[in-house]
């Protein structure tokens, strides 16, 4: 992976579990990195009837930095468009220096 492929600068997002006024867990979204390096390249889309509603996901490849701990768990967010991590993210030659994993960002 050559650093001049990395034109997309991404927020990392963990989701987190948090307790309202009443007690009941709600998931959040907590940033844990931001202005983090990455390219993303959709790979395919598709539109599909859920809920008499036609929805839509996109399908990407992204490859990013090395990011200690990185898991599905986790989702990216870039330019206001959500990328949620499918999968286990690869990292790329064991090296600790790229992570490579596919991500869909879905639209309603």
């Amino acid at each position: 992976m050559r650093a001049g492929k990395l034109r997309c600068r991404v927020q990392i997002q963990l989701a987190t579990k948090v307790a309202d006024s009443a007690g009941t867990l709600i998931e959040t979204w907590a940033t844990v990195a931001s202005n983090w390096w990455a390219d993303i390249q959709p790979v395919r889309a598709r539109e599909y009837v859920q809920g008499n509603q036609v929805q839509s996901d996109i399908t990407h490849t992204v490859q990013m930095r090395y990011f200690a701990g990185f898991t599905a768990r986790h989702r990216i967010v870039w330019a206001g468009r959500v990328f949620n991590v499918v999968g286990k993210p690869i990292n790329v030659g064991e090296r600790n220096r790229w992570h490579e994993f596919t991500a869909v960002e879905t639209t309603v």
